[in-house]
């Protein structure tokens, strides 16, 4: 088993490489991503799953012109698919919500699902969260979850270009 320092190495290189990849691909790219695409993406995965899961939503978004870079772009299209797949796997949800709100100089995305919720007290040891976790600590943001029983919310911020 490797060292907790070897551990601590490895989780920056993997931080270094996807900053690299992100870069690369911002100089490479003619597209600018916005969080308005983001949200239009992300709606449209919802579209799909309604018609195959009934599982109905709502997506709001307000002052949502802002450029993403691709990294934020790829991240966070990610952490929402997983909290959207946590939702359809676990939950037992009828209803996802999703707001994507943006003011002078963060996004916030509240996610929230009408299913059974999450005891917050409990150890949570589900690999899904734990990479909604890491990968908004790429994104150098802050993961807020509530307990709502009946239902579940997240709040995920992210300091924006």
């Amino acid at each position: 088993r490797p060292s907790p320092r070897m551990e601590e190495l490895r989780g920056h290189i993997v931080h270094v490489m996807e900053a690299v990849r992100g870069i690369t691909h911002d100089l490479k790219s003619n597209d600018l991503s916005t969080v308005a695409s983001l949200a239009r993406e992300i709606n449209a995965l919802l579209e799909k799953i309604r018609e195959t899961t009934a599982i109905d939503f709502t997506l709001r978004q307000q002052g949502t012109a802002r450029v993403l870079s691709h990294f934020q772009h790829t991240h966070l299209k990610k952490i929402i698919s997983e909290l959207i797949s946590n939702s359809i796997r676990h939950s037992g949800c009828t209803l996802i919500t999703t707001f994507f709100q943006v003011d002078e100089r963060h996004l916030v995305i509240h996610y929230a699902d009408n299913g059974r919720g999450v005891d917050l007290l409990q150890e949570n040891t589900g690999i899904g969260l734990q990479n909604v976790k890491e990968r908004i600590g790429l994104l150098n943001g802050t993961v807020q979850q509530h307990d709502q029983r009946p239902g579940y919310a997240i709040d995920l911020k992210i300091p924006l270009l």
